[in-house]
């Protein structure tokens, strides 16, 4: 990505991440609880909504990484990346306990 920005996303417990450009964005991680709500109003802040992230880059399978995926990609129907061994994350359907 060229001439990309990098906003930090601060949640309950733990941080995403946009990185975008004028053509692009891309979220690291889908948050926690409050996640969607932070999420919208940031992307509001440069001028975006959840339809405008083009990809969703997931970093690993902790819930508080994780939380937000399943609702994020039916309404971004954005592609998800992430390791293979995430799978169960990236379908909805990880057996959290």
């Amino acid at each position: 990505m060229e001439n990309h920005q990098i906003i930090e996303i601060r949640g309950l417990f733990v941080s995403n991440f946009i990185i975008y450009n004028e053509k692009e964005v891309v979220l690291i991680d889908s948050g926690f609880l409050g996640g969607i709500r932070l999420l919208k109003k940031t992307l509001a802040s440069i001028g975006k909504a959840l339809k405008d992230i083009d990809l969703i880059l997931l970093t690993h399978g902790h819930l508080d990484h994780s939380y937000n995926l399943h609702q994020l990609k039916k309404v971004t129907q954005a592609p998800i990346a992430g390791s293979a061994s995430e799978q169960l994350h990236i379908d909805g359907c990880y057996p959290y306990k």
